[in-house]
């Protein structure tokens, strides 16, 4: 299971929206007096993260850091908002749509060691917003996954397990999650009976998923503990669309919390005439801004490797290293800014092909929509020519310089 594919339908509580950033700054490149003058600006707002203590320094740093963002800046001065790793960056599930489950060769399969945590949290910790323990992994299966969690909330920042729940749980890793602090688990369930489920979720169980969210809710109950906010996250697919209000209904007799959002598969659009969208997806109408991954999210895998965001699963793709050094030298190295660049110049992409985020979609819109806007174009009259189903396909088919094939029967 992948983040991309089970986050979506829990984050957008957690994380501004974009429309609140495009209240709150400049919508333009801005120069360094008006990006600075940003920080201190009272309308620039304040972030809204569940779970999270907000710090004097989480404040200065959200303003800072996003200033910077909407400023393109190469150079991070700030700490990032949200870090995501893989407390486990392997699959017991083949979902055909994600990069684990169809069996594309990357990493050596690990559990993220505790001690590379501790030393990002002893760097990071008082300035992140939000952790997320899962990205192209079920976390579920690391061993050490409470104990991770335990130690953000104790910093009071915001946590998240974004999970298939499709693995034996018994009544003590019950308590241990609900115990470390946890703030929400999304589950993610896409169908209302055994065989609809599996339609995607190949090799899972729908009863096991409901009998574990049954668990959870009665080791709730039992420590008194309002956390984890527990969330069924139903991804919607062309053979699961009439299931909806079934599996709303078993949300309900469980007493959690029920999200739907548009699942992602390779090829053709399922739903091209978008009566689902995704969270993410760029709006007709509404501007285009810069990658907020480069310069407000760190996603760092169980080697060290820094990589530009979620969709990258390779570590051919990886920005930087979390070694012996800090991790601010990492995210300020110079293939980082080398992609922060690129959303100043369009044609630095052509000098820099290796990147992964010089063929982004999310790059191309946003020099598009300059593009349209230089040319007199209206910010209503702008129509994206690119959307989240044609991100999730340029991840899928990537193979980056030096991996000749990545199927593991290749």
């Amino acid at each position: 299971m992948s983040a991309p594919d089970a986050v979506p339908s829990v984050l957008p509580r957690l994380v501004p929206t974009p429309a609140a950033y495009r209240d709150a700054a400049p919508r333009r490149p801005v120069s360094r007096f008006r990006a600075l003058a940003a920080i201190w600006h009272h309308r620039s707002g304040t972030p809204h993260f569940e779970g999270t203590t907000l710090t004097w320094r989480r404040r200065l740093n959200f303003q800072l850091v996003r200033a910077q963002r909407l400023a393109c800046r190469p150079r991070v001065r700030g700490y990032p908002l949200i870090l995501t790793i893989d407390a486990r960056n392997a699959c017991n599930l083949r979902c055909p749509h994600c990069m684990t489950g169809a069996a594309k060769r990357s990493r050596v399969a690990a559990s993220f060691p505790p001690a590379l945590f501790e030393r990002l949290m002893a760097e990071l910790g008082d300035h992140l917003l939000l952790v997320e323990f899962g990205n192209w992994g079920e976390p579920l299966l690391a061993p050490a996954l409470p104990a991770l969690i335990a130690s953000a909330a104790r910093r009071g920042i915001g946590t998240m397990v974004a999970t298939h729940l499709s693995v034996p749980l018994d009544a003590a890793r019950a308590e241990a999650l609900v115990a470390s602090g946890l703030t929400v688990l999304g589950a993610a369930a896409d169908g209302a009976t055994q065989e609809s489920y599996a339609r995607y979720r190949r090799g899972g169980s729908l009863d096991l998923v409901l009998a574990n969210l049954e668990l959870l809710e009665r080791t709730k109950r039992r420590l008194r503990s309002p956390t984890p906010r527990l969330v069924w996250s139903f991804h919607v697919f062309a053979h699961n669309v009439h299931q909806i209000e079934q599996a709303q209904a078993a949300a309900a007799r469980l007493g959690i919390q029920f999200s739907v959002s548009k699942g992602f598969v390779t090829g053709p659009d399922w739903d091209p005439e978008n009566r689902w969208p995704f969270h993410f997806e760029a709006q007709p109408g509404h501007p285009v801004e810069p990658c907020h991954f480069l310069w407000e999210r760190a996603v760092v895998s169980h080697d060290g490797g820094v990589a530009p965001c979620l969709g990258a699963f390779y570590p051919e793709d990886d920005y930087g290293r979390f070694g012996d050094g800090s991790f601010r030298a990492a995210w300020n190295g110079a293939r980082f800014q080398a992609a922060r660049r690129l959303h100043r110049r369009r044609q630095l992409a052509d000098v820099a092909p290796a990147l992964i985020c010089a063929g982004c979609p999310q790059t191309r819109l946003l020099h598009d929509y300059r593009e349209h806007r230089a040319a007199g174009g209206s910010e209503a009259s702008y129509r994206p020519a690119l959307s989240s189903h044609d991100g999730w396909n340029y991840f899928f088919a990537r193979r980056p310089p030096g991996v000749a094939t990545a199927d593991a029967g290749g």
